[in-house]
């Protein structure tokens, strides 16, 4: 993801509230990751710092990092091991597997009705070995 299209992006992003999924508690401050798209580029979404110190800016994630572009256009890198998910996104990280689960189970019990049976297998004639000569 290009910096520059990300930061300008950010030009215009929005300060409203939508569902926090994440945040860290970090000098005071408090960096809040949240599921709204905002002004941010596709698969970008909005970071917010709240406390003494705040601001906003765009983020994306790797298995360990978050990648954040902020609305000065400064970036930096936090490890995603120190920030902790809210009881929101647990709960709905759980609906969503149970959901997932539930159509799983459903897709295969649909499949088992539609299959067709499997044909019955009769044992063969046995047939005895001839001794060797001897």
């Amino acid at each position: 993801m290009k910096p520059q299209l990300l930061a300008i992006a950010l030009l215009a992003c929005t300060t409203a509230h939508a569902t926090e999924l994440a945040k860290w508690k970090n000098d005071g401050n408090t960096n809040v990751l949240t599921d709204e798209r905002g002004a941010c580029i596709e698969g970008a979404a909005v970071i917010r710092v709240e406390g003494p110190t705040p601001r906003e800016g765009c983020y994306t994630l790797d298995e360990k990092t978050v990648h954040i572009v902020w609305s000065d256009a400064s970036s930096e890198k936090l490890p995603i091991r120190k920030f902790r998910p809210t009881r929101d996104a647990i709960v709905a990280a759980e609906k969503e597997r149970m959901d997932r689960d539930a159509a799983n189970i459903k897709t295969g019990m649909d499949n088992m009705k539609s299959a067709a049976k499997p044909p019955v297998v009769r044992p063969a004639n046995k047939v005895r070995p001839t001794p060797p000569p001897g």
